[in-house]
């Protein structure tokens, strides 16, 4: 697609072509994309301890569900974000993609009558390896009826990737280490300025931060608790495992993760429940002991619809939002933000099926009641 490497370009000092609020994958990518196509940006973040795009263990995967289907758009997004991401590691000089296959065992002899006769499909031939019929990794996994092997997963060491952006918009002093306060934020005909510093346009990609944002508080955006596991085993790392829970090793400190629950309405950090139901999984996985070393929680913003949210403020133009990526935030935030750059710079389309404007009238109602 002629992804070209980033540009340098700054804007001069206290004025920037875009103010982007929130530095987790969707801004730290919106970010990226900016800079690539020569446009400079304020990025203000404050990591919290429990960011979902620090917690997550980065996993990106083209089938996922119960019934193993290709995620929303597989075939536009899995080769883009591998492109995306290599080029990002060779901008911010950090390794944090690391591509691998996925091994998904086969639950019963009908998974694997299924995906066998389906792996010669257009739209499923391009992400499927092999299908297996009986043990393929006996030693690490309990698979006695096979498995399926994917391409065009593997996952990112967020930590990795946002460290290295900020402290890449940090030498030119774009990355404005400081919380958010909406009220100092002030947006006229010309631009925005925040804290003395001027931009044209503010866009908010503050995941689940978004609802204590009077600007945002109307997104339908549910958060989803989700808990994830450090353990030490003994396993080939040549691949990634996943059913029920996933198995990624991270090549840093040497523990695999493993996750993640889903909790609607849940309270904030981890619990025995938690940890107890990972364990149970894995042990229906895993063929080797385990011993649990560390414990962590997120919280991640979805939407009812399961699609992001990208677009303008229903009533002002200055105001941009991206928002919404929930589970697969590894596999949407760089095609998303390309979307919504392409969009601002040249005028392309968004797609309908992601433009917030399906929910304007959530904004309008809250109006209403104020």
């Amino acid at each position: 697609m002629g992804y070209l490497p980033l540009s340098t370009k700054h804007g001069v000092a206290g004025n920037r072509d875009f103010l982007i609020i929130g530095g987790g994958l969707a801004g730290a990518c919106l970010a990226l994309e900016f800079r690539r196509r020569g446009k400079s940006v304020w990025l203000i973040d404050l990591p919290g301890e429990h960011s979902a795009s620090r917690v997550a263990a980065g996993l990106y995967n083209p089938v996922t569900g119960k019934l193993a289907g290709l995620t929303w758009k597989a075939a536009a997004i899995f080769p883009f974000l591998e492109q995306f991401y290599a080029v990002a590691e060779q901008t911010l000089e950090q390794k944090f993609l690391f591509p691998l296959p996925i091994y998904r065992p086969f639950r019963t002899n009908q998974e694997f009558d299924s995906w066998n006769s389906r792996r010669s499909e257009p739209s499923i031939s391009p992400f499927v390896q092999n299908a297996f019929s009986s043990a393929t990794y006996p030693e690490d996994v309990k698979d006695d009826l096979g498995g399926l092997l994917l391409k065009y997963g593997g996952y990112v060491d967020t930590r990795a990737l946002l460290n290295g952006v900020s402290d890449w918009l940090s030498l030119d002093g774009s990355f404005l280490a400081m919380d958010f306060n909406p009220s100092r934020l002030s947006i006229g005909g010309h631009g925005v300025q925040y804290e003395g510093r001027s931009a044209s346009t503010a866009i908010f990609c503050q995941g689940i931060g978004a609802l204590e944002n009077p600007w945002t508080s109307w997104l339908p955006l549910r958060p989803l608790k989700g808990q994830v596991l450090k353990i030490d085993t003994r396993l080939s790392d040549e691949r990634i495992y996943n059913r029920g829970v996933f198995l990624v090793r991270d090549k840093k400190d040497g523990f695999w993760k493993v996750g993640a629950t889903h909790e609607h309405h849940a309270q904030p950090g981890v619990t025995v429940e938690g940890r107890e139901e990972l364990e149970g999984k894995l042990r229906t996985l895993l063929q080797r002991p385990f011993e649990t070393r560390e414990q962590s929680w997120g919280i991640r913003p979805t939407v009812p619809d399961r699609r992001p949210l990208v677009g303008v403020h229903p009533e002002n133009s200055r105001v941009w939002i991206l928002n919404g990526l929930g589970t697969k935030g590894v596999s949407l935030a760089p095609w998303m933000a390309s979307h919504l750059v392409d969009h601002l710079l040249t005028g392309t389309v968004l797609p309908e099926d992601v433009n917030i404007s399906r929910f304007y009238s959530l904004y309008f109602k809250s109006q209403k009641t104020v």
